[in-house]
Formats: C-alpha cells, structure tokens, sequence
C-alpha cells in the first residue's frame, strides 16, 4: 500500500466503512442534536469535563492501538501461509518437469491436486467441513508414491517432498487455528462500552454545532479503529461484507496454475 493508492481502491474501502459506521454515526447525531435542543431552550447546562475527555480519549485510543498490531499479525499470517503453499506447489511442478514425469502421469497428479485445493478454498471460506479437506490432502500427499517408483527419484528428491509436505500441513494446520482463534468477547465489550461513554461525555461536555462535529468525528473514528481491528482479528470472515479479508481465490487458483498439465 502506498500513499498514493488508486482512487478507486480507497473510495470503495472508505464506502464499506461508511455503510458499516453509518448507524451509528447517525444515532450519534441524533443524541447529539437532543442535547442540543435541551441546550438551545436553556433545560441544560454542559458540564466543564474537557479534562476527564482528553483522559478517556486517550486511554481507548491506546487500547484500540494495542489491538491492532495482534491483529494485523493475524492477518499476515494467514496470507503467508497461502503464499506459501503457493510456492510449494510450483516447486513440485518444477521438479516434475526436471524428473521428467509424463503428461499422462501429471495429469492424474494435476486433477487430486486441484481437488485437494479446492476442498481447501471450499473449507477457508466455510463451505465444506475440515475432515474433508483432511481426507483430500491425505489422498494427494500418498499421489507421490507411485510417482517416486515409476521415476525412481533420488532419496534426496523424496526427502525435499516430505519436507514440503511437512510445511504444507503446518501452513493448513496454521490457517486452521487462525480460524477459531478470536480476542475474547469480553475486550470488545469493554471497549464499546468505553466508546458509548466517550460519545456520551462528549455530547453532554461540549455545546452547539461544535459539540456535534466533535461527536460525529468521535463516532467515525474510533468506530473505524473498533470495525478494523475486529475486522484484522477474523481474517477469513465471510459471514459479512468486510472491509479487510483474506484473499483466498487469488493464491489457491495461482497454485491450481502452476501444477497444470499444459506447463
């Protein structure tokens, strides 16, 4: 990402974050105005609280930043691992071609492989169960045995697959825990509960259209922070329009390239 990222890209990141902070940017607005209106016929008076604002603003603004790393680091290390299995698969290929595997022999390797990344893809994105993509990696790691006979590969040859196996099934097993391993409820509950009190104080704390800039503002970017970090920490969640995922297709269909027949 640079900082002068294509126009496009950002305005469809900022809409998706608009579309999903708009209620409760709105409610906000809404609080804000009432407040107003008991301010204006004079029922309100703002309590002078600048100090204990700049305090709370503050100390959400470090837990939220807090967050974010461990959630980012999430997020990078469930695109790694696809990057990965990506390479690995193109350095089998490479390695066929070098040991000179017939296309008919490929082929049959071609086709339990792409089975094999599809249940994956089908299971990262939660369309199929995890005992199937086990069952189909099962059967495409035991495809290289009769290749390793037929073609009498060196042991050295066999030892370099096994290891790339190895690193397969850790990359699998790394995506997997990504998958159910979540901040516990509680920090997020904690935090909104910070937020809405922010709000609040700020609503109550300064008067007039500036109170209401000042809280709208408040709203949109700690509400931002909260919708990214949650967004960083479920990397493969598909359930709802997310500003940030994992690209899952871009990597498996690569991979699905590199192992093809037609080299």
């Amino acid at each position: 990402m640079t900082l002068f990222e294509e126009p496009q890209k950002i305005n469809n990141r900022m809409k998706l974050l608009f579309i999903r902070l708009l209620p409760f940017m709105a409610s906000t607005a809404a609080f804000k105005m009432l407040i107003w209106y008991f301010e204006y016929k004079g029922y309100f008076v703002n309590p002078e609280i600048d100090g204990m604002l700049t305090i709370l603003g503050i100390v959400i603004g470090i837990i939220l930043a807090t967050q974010l790393p461990f959630a980012v680091s999430k997020y990078k290390e469930a695109n790694d691992n696809l990057d990965n299995t990506r390479a690995i698969l193109w350095s089998i290929s490479n390695m066929f071609i070098r040991e000179k595997v017939s296309k008919e022999d490929r082929k049959i390797f071609v086709d339990i492989t792409r089975d094999w990344l599809e249940s994956y893809r089908g299971y990262l994105k939660d369309r199929n169960s995890k005992k199937i993509m086990i069952k189909k990696f099962r059967v495409f790691s035991l495809s290289f045995g009769p290749i390793f006979k037929k073609y009498k590969f060196s042991e050295s040859r066999k030892s370099r697959v096994d290891e790339w196996l190895c690193l397969i099934s850790r990359f699998m097993s790394g995506e997997d825990s990504l998958k159910s391993m979540r901040t516990p409820d509680a920090y997020y509950d904690i935090m909104r509960i910070g937020i809405f009190i922010y709000i609040i104080g700020s609503a109550l704390g300064y008067p007039g259209l500036v109170g209401l800039l000042i809280t709208i503002s408040i709203a949109f970017f700690f509400g931002g922070m909260y919708v990214l970090a949650a967004d960083f920490d479920d990397p493969f969640g598909y359930s709802r329009d997310e500003i940030v995922d994992v690209d899952i297709d871009t990597p498996i269909s690569d991979a699905q390239y590199y192992i093809a027949d037609d080299f």
